[in-house]
């Protein structure tokens, strides 16, 4: 019997069906690791600073992703994880992590649920999501991410260093342009640059001793007492 060629119409929907399967198994994945994050520290809150970076050098990505997986698995349980696995736009596409990552965004279960609905409904790309989150809650979506909680000495001297660098960056561009020109120091407020400039040397000074504990904590222990 001789043996029929699948057609090019059949040969695009295996193909989306073959994409549809592994978006979801990357769904399913992402959220195993996230369980596995939150099974390792689960009396912490939804970010685990130590465990995440454990985590990420286990998997080589970045500790950011480890904290989204995370609270992804606290988020969605088994039945949500089933429902939103199951979700199929016109194309017979689920939604992807990156819809996931944004959809986290929105606290509420029940709008995080009519707006996963939507994006399937719609065929919302990644983008057309997060415009369509920031016209219903604004750009940083229901609350926006609470800090890490430090598990240790050492997370809470990284974490330290971590949330000084964006103002003193942001401190050292704006130096920058009083030189070359645009927005500079000297447009703000007299008060305000006065107490600016002396919160950035606190920040300065902080930061280099926060560095100095950082370099002691990871000697060896027993370090010091033998020197």
């Amino acid at each position: 019997m001789r043996k029929t060629e699948p057609t090019t119409q059949s040969r695009v929907d295996n193909r989306l069906r073959d994409k549809a399967t592994r978006a979801v198994a990357s769904l399913r994945e992402f959220h195993r690791m996230g369980a596995e994050a939150r099974k390792r520290a689960p009396n912490t809150g939804v970010y685990s600073p130590g465990v995440s970076i454990q985590i990420a050098a286990k998997y080589g990505i970045s500790r950011g992703l480890v904290d989204k997986a995370r609270a992804f698995a606290v988020m969605y349980d088994e039945a949500d994880l089933e429902e939103l696995c199951g979700l199929r736009n016109s194309q017979g596409m689920p939604l992807v992590r990156g819809h996931v990552i944004h959809l986290l965004s929105i606290k509420d279960r029940r709008q995080r649920r009519a707006f996963q609905r939507k994006a399937i409904q719609h065929d919302w790309s990644v983008r057309q999501l997060v415009a369509e989150i920031r016209k219903r809650f604004g750009k940083s979506g229901k609350g926006g991410r609470k800090p890490p909680k430090p598990e240790s000495l050492s997370d809470a001297l990284q974490q330290i260093v971590r949330l000084s660098e964006p103002l003193l960056r942001w401190y050292r561009e704006l130096e920058k342009q009083a030189v070359g020109g645009g927005f500079s120091l000297t447009n703000l407020p007299k008060p305000v640059e006065q107490h600016l400039q002396k919160t950035i040397g606190c920040l300065q000074h902080l930061t280099v001793e926060t560095r100095k504990e950082m370099r002691l904590e990871r000697r060896p222990r027993g370090f010091l007492a033998e020197a």
